[in-house]
């Protein structure tokens, strides 16, 4: 997301990809409960549930062929896409994020599926098309000025009949990490902190279920949307 300018807005922009490339070591510490994420074995359980479940919900997804990831992050999901995939193309704003991720690929054996490139997702545009789209806890990022035209992106680089499939946390999910509070209804810029102590402004959106489909049919999908009891919205879509 190199953004630059010096109108405000971008300079969040601009500080949310510095967040990312300084969190990246410790990314995987708030997926897999760990460290100051640990909540105790009660709350873990419930995230460990409802991420199988997302898990489960992916696998029966029509994401095949030539598959394009939007912020790849550590490769979390990049490394289940890439095992069933025939071809996957990952974008990321960040080279640590990146470098993270093609280390989780390569020692996972699937690196020669795997193309790696790192772009301002904010000015990416689509050169070719895709049969599906991942995109992975990056939508509540897109600011609300940049989301419709950041969707007409996404849905020209997929193939009429491909599919779009989204992952994203609900409010509920930033309980989850400590002296964290999310934004006010209607506000999309929060604060965030590293482990170090280390303070950011980022935007971060959360959406209710209802609201995501109408954004996706809004761009011409037919979006089945879901949500775990507690932490994730998701959604399959096709084109």
């Amino acid at each position: 997301m190199s953004v630059e300018s010096s109108n405000p807005a971008e300079e969040i922009l601009r500080e949310q990809q510095r967040y990312y490339s300084e969190r990246a070591g410790e990314y995987d510490q708030w997926w897999f409960r760990q460290g100051r994420y640990d909540l105790g074995p009660s709350l873990n359980r419930v995230w460990f549930d409802e991420v199988a479940q997302l898990q489960r919900a992916f696998e029966l997804a029509p994401l095949h062929g030539h598959v394009l990831e939007l912020a790849g992050g550590t490769g979390i999901w990049t490394q289940r896409l890439a095992s069933r995939v025939q071809r996957l193309t990952v974008l990321d704003g960040s080279a640590e994020m990146i470098s993270l991720n093609r280390a989780r690929l390569e020692a996972a054996g699937l690196a020669e599926r795997v193309s790696y490139r790192q772009v301002d997702l904010f000015a990416w545009r689509p050169a070719r098309l895709y049969d599906a789209v991942f995109c992975g806890f990056w939508l509540s990022h897109v600011p609300v000025d940049r989301l419709d035209e950041f969707l007409q992106r996404v849905a020209s680089a997929i193939t009429t009949g491909g599919t779009l499939a989204v992952v994203d946390s609900t409010r509920a999910a930033d309980a989850t990490v400590p002296n964290r509070q999310s934004p006010p209804e209607g506000v999309e810029i929060t604060t965030r902190r590293l482990s170090d102590g280390r303070e950011f402004q980022i935007v971060k959106r959360f959406y209710e279920r209802e609201e995501l489909r109408q954004l996706l049919m809004r761009h011409g999908f037919h979006a089945d949307v879901e949500t775990t009891s507690k932490y994730f919205v998701y959604a399959v879509a096709r084109k």
